[in-house]
């Protein structure tokens, strides 16, 4: 999706700040997909389902 690409951009930066050296695309896909994808998709499915308010319930173990 448009937004994940962001997210990949926006990771991608980080990473090739902390490097020293521009990472590449693939290598910060790689590193998104395998450390927050999963984080990043239920937090964005939580989000649009229930809203802002739906996702502080649950992040902070509220019973709906």
């Amino acid at each position: 999706s448009p937004e994940e690409t962001a997210e990949i951009e926006r990771h991608k930066y980080f990473l090739s700040e902390q490097a020293g050296h521009d990472v590449g695309w693939e290598c910060a896909e790689q590193d998104w997909e395998a450390n927050h994808a999963e984080q990043y998709r239920v937090l964005m499915s939580t989000t649009t389902r229930s809203g802002v308010g739906g996702f502080m319930k649950k992040l902070f173990g509220f019973k709906d």
